[in-house]
Protein backbone atom coordinates (compact mmCIF):
# COMPACT_ATOMS: atom_id res chain seq x y z
CA UNK A 1 0.00 0.00 0.00
CA UNK A 2 0.82 3.78 -0.35
CA UNK A 3 0.98 4.20 3.35
CA UNK A 4 2.88 1.10 3.86
CA UNK A 5 6.14 2.09 1.71
CA UNK A 6 9.18 3.62 2.81
CA UNK A 7 9.03 7.04 1.50
CA UNK A 8 12.12 8.03 -0.57
CA UNK A 9 14.04 10.69 1.12
CA UNK A 10 17.17 8.90 2.57
CA UNK A 11 20.67 8.92 0.92
CA UNK A 12 21.72 5.42 0.13
CA UNK A 13 24.69 5.76 2.24
CA UNK A 14 23.40 7.92 5.16
CA UNK A 15 22.11 6.00 8.48
CA UNK A 16 18.45 6.16 7.92
CA UNK A 17 16.99 9.36 9.57
CA UNK A 18 20.32 11.37 9.61
CA UNK A 19 21.27 12.48 6.22
CA UNK A 20 19.85 16.45 6.64
CA UNK A 21 23.21 16.05 9.72
CA UNK A 22 25.38 14.63 6.87
CA UNK A 23 24.15 17.34 4.64
CA UNK A 24 24.33 20.14 7.61
CA UNK A 25 27.62 18.97 8.50
CA UNK A 26 29.30 19.30 5.20
CA UNK A 27 27.91 22.31 4.23
CA UNK A 28 26.32 23.95 7.59
CA UNK A 29 25.47 27.27 5.60
CA UNK A 30 21.95 25.07 4.37
CA UNK A 31 20.85 25.76 7.70
CA UNK A 32 18.55 28.34 6.65
CA UNK A 33 14.67 29.24 8.37
CA UNK A 34 12.29 29.54 5.06
CA UNK A 35 8.52 29.56 4.28
CA UNK A 36 6.04 26.33 3.95
CA UNK A 37 3.56 27.64 1.96
CA UNK A 38 0.59 25.66 0.45
CA UNK A 39 -0.38 25.67 -3.27
CA UNK A 40 -2.60 28.99 -3.07
CA UNK A 41 0.18 30.68 -1.43
CA UNK A 42 -0.81 31.06 1.69
CA UNK A 43 2.14 30.81 4.53
CA UNK A 44 1.61 27.26 6.21
CA UNK A 45 4.84 27.24 9.03
CA UNK A 46 7.89 27.61 8.67
CA UNK A 47 11.26 24.94 7.66
CA UNK A 48 14.75 24.76 8.57
CA UNK A 49 15.99 24.03 5.16
CA UNK A 50 14.94 22.97 1.83
CA UNK A 51 17.63 19.81 1.96
CA UNK A 52 15.72 18.17 4.70
CA UNK A 53 12.42 17.62 2.19
CA UNK A 54 11.63 15.51 -0.79
CA UNK A 55 8.81 16.01 -3.92
CA UNK A 56 5.91 13.52 -2.44
CA UNK A 57 7.07 14.13 1.13
CA UNK A 58 3.92 13.32 3.40
CA UNK A 59 5.97 12.54 7.14
CA UNK A 60 8.36 14.74 8.92
CA UNK A 61 6.62 18.29 7.67
CA UNK A 62 6.67 19.51 10.97
CA UNK A 63 3.38 20.91 10.57
CA UNK A 64 -0.31 19.21 11.02
CA UNK A 65 -3.44 20.72 9.16
CA UNK A 66 -5.98 18.30 9.72
CA UNK A 67 -5.64 16.00 6.40
CA UNK A 68 -2.98 14.51 4.63
CA UNK A 69 0.07 16.56 2.81
CA UNK A 70 2.45 16.21 0.24
CA UNK A 71 5.32 18.27 -0.80
CA UNK A 72 4.40 19.55 -4.33
CA UNK A 73 7.11 21.33 -4.88
CA UNK A 74 10.80 22.84 -3.85
CA UNK A 75 11.91 26.19 -4.68
CA UNK A 76 15.73 26.20 -3.10
CA UNK A 77 16.46 29.41 -5.11
CA UNK A 78 13.17 31.08 -2.66
CA UNK A 79 14.18 28.51 -0.04
CA UNK A 80 10.63 27.53 0.08
CA UNK A 81 8.47 23.84 0.12
CA UNK A 82 4.94 24.05 -1.38
CA UNK A 83 2.71 21.32 -0.07
CA UNK A 84 -0.64 20.02 -1.31
CA UNK A 85 -3.01 17.31 -1.14
CA UNK A 86 -1.96 14.07 -3.28
CA UNK A 87 -3.87 14.93 -6.10
CA UNK A 88 -1.75 18.76 -6.55
CA UNK A 89 1.61 16.58 -5.92
CA UNK A 90 0.62 14.96 -9.64
CA UNK A 91 1.64 15.84 -12.37
CA UNK A 92 0.87 14.71 -16.25
CA UNK A 93 3.59 16.96 -18.56
CA UNK A 94 7.45 16.64 -18.09
CA UNK A 95 10.49 18.26 -19.70
CA UNK A 96 13.55 15.67 -19.69
CA UNK A 97 17.09 17.45 -20.28
CA UNK A 98 20.00 15.53 -22.05
CA UNK A 99 17.95 12.80 -23.40
CA UNK A 100 19.81 10.38 -24.80
CA UNK A 101 18.97 7.78 -27.37
CA UNK A 102 20.04 4.57 -28.00
CA UNK A 103 19.52 4.67 -31.51
CA UNK A 104 21.72 7.82 -31.73
CA UNK A 105 19.24 10.43 -32.55
CA UNK A 106 16.24 12.25 -31.66
CA UNK A 107 12.92 10.36 -33.25
CA UNK A 108 11.57 12.20 -35.89
CA UNK A 109 8.42 12.86 -34.52
CA UNK A 110 6.81 11.65 -30.64
CA UNK A 111 6.76 8.37 -29.88
CA UNK A 112 4.14 6.56 -27.55
CA UNK A 113 6.39 4.93 -24.91
CA UNK A 114 6.55 3.54 -21.43
CA UNK A 115 8.27 6.29 -18.78
CA UNK A 116 10.02 5.38 -15.62
CA UNK A 117 10.71 8.60 -13.25
CA UNK A 118 12.27 7.00 -10.72
CA UNK A 119 13.65 3.59 -9.19
CA UNK A 120 10.74 2.30 -7.42
CA UNK A 121 8.24 4.05 -10.48
CA UNK A 122 6.54 1.26 -12.95
CA UNK A 123 7.09 2.79 -16.30
CA UNK A 124 3.79 4.43 -17.12
CA UNK A 125 2.57 5.22 -20.66
CA UNK A 126 3.16 8.56 -22.27
CA UNK A 127 3.86 10.22 -25.42
CA UNK A 128 7.37 11.01 -25.91
CA UNK A 129 8.04 14.39 -28.09
CA UNK A 130 11.30 15.65 -28.81
CA UNK A 131 11.81 19.26 -28.74
CA UNK A 132 15.30 19.42 -30.10
CA UNK A 133 18.25 17.32 -30.03
CA UNK A 134 18.60 16.97 -26.02
CA UNK A 135 15.02 17.79 -24.48
CA UNK A 136 11.84 15.86 -24.74
CA UNK A 137 8.15 16.74 -23.83
CA UNK A 138 6.53 14.08 -22.01
CA UNK A 139 2.85 13.72 -21.25
CA UNK A 140 2.12 10.80 -19.51
CA UNK A 141 -1.83 9.34 -20.18
CA UNK A 142 -2.54 9.94 -16.76
CA UNK A 143 -0.96 12.42 -13.92
CA UNK A 144 1.60 10.58 -11.89
CA UNK A 145 2.56 10.93 -8.49
CA UNK A 146 5.75 13.23 -7.45
CA UNK A 147 7.41 13.96 -10.48
CA UNK A 148 10.74 15.30 -8.88
CA UNK A 149 13.33 17.76 -11.01
CA UNK A 150 16.84 16.30 -11.25
CA UNK A 151 15.64 12.32 -10.90
CA UNK A 152 15.70 10.10 -14.04
CA UNK A 153 13.42 9.53 -16.64
CA UNK A 154 13.60 6.22 -19.16
CA UNK A 155 12.20 5.78 -22.13
CA UNK A 156 10.94 2.01 -22.49
CA UNK A 157 9.80 0.79 -25.96
CA UNK A 158 8.01 -2.41 -24.53
CA UNK A 159 11.05 -4.25 -22.27
CA UNK A 160 13.92 -1.89 -24.44
CA UNK A 161 15.24 0.82 -23.05
CA UNK A 162 14.83 4.06 -25.59
CA UNK A 163 16.21 6.76 -23.99
CA UNK A 164 16.66 8.34 -21.12
CA UNK A 165 17.71 11.66 -19.19
CA UNK A 166 17.33 14.13 -16.71
CA UNK A 167 13.59 15.51 -15.53
CA UNK A 168 13.72 19.24 -15.92
CA UNK A 169 10.41 20.51 -14.68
Amino acid sequence: SEEGRRESQDLCFAQPDNYAALVEARWPDVIEEGDVLDTSGKKLGTHQGVHRFTVGQRRGLGLAVGHPMYVVRIDAFANRVVLGTRDEAGQKILVVRNVNWVCGHAPAEGLHLGVQIRYNHVAAPALVVPTDNCRAEVEFDTSQFAVAPGQCAVFYDDEEVAGGGWIES
